[in-house]
C-alpha cells in the first residue's frame, strides 16, 4: 500500500501539471516514488518563485502608484512631445 503522504505529494503533483498544462493534455510520466518526489520539489520551487514574482509585482505597482502621487512619474509619450 502506497503511504499516505506520497499519495498526497502525487494529488498534489497532478494538479499542479493540470493547472501548468491547461487545456493541453498532460504528458505522461512513470509514476513512482522517485518521479513523484522530484516533479513535487520542481512544483514547489515553481511555487516559490511564482510567490516571489508576485511580491516584485506588487512592490513595482506600490512604487509607480507613489511616484504618480508625488508627480514624479511621466509618461515616456509626455517626454517625447516636450522634445
Amino acid at each position: 500500500q502506497v503511504p499516505r503522504e506520497m499519495r498526497e505529494m502525487k494529488r498534489d503533483v497532478t494538479l499542479w501539471l493540470k493547472k501548468i498544462y491547461g487545456n493541453a493534455r498532460v504528458p505522461q510520466y512513470e509514476v513512482n516514488e522517485r518521479t513523484v518526489d522530484i516533479l513535487h520539489e520542481v512544483m514547489e520551487c515553481n511555487e516559490e518563485r511564482d510567490k516571489d514574482i508576485s511580491l516584485l509585482i506588487e512592490d513595482f505597482k506600490e512604487r509607480e502608484a507613489k511616484y504618480e502621487a508625488e508627480g514624479e512619474f511621466e509618461s515616456p509619450f509626455l517626454i517625447m512631445e516636450s522634445k
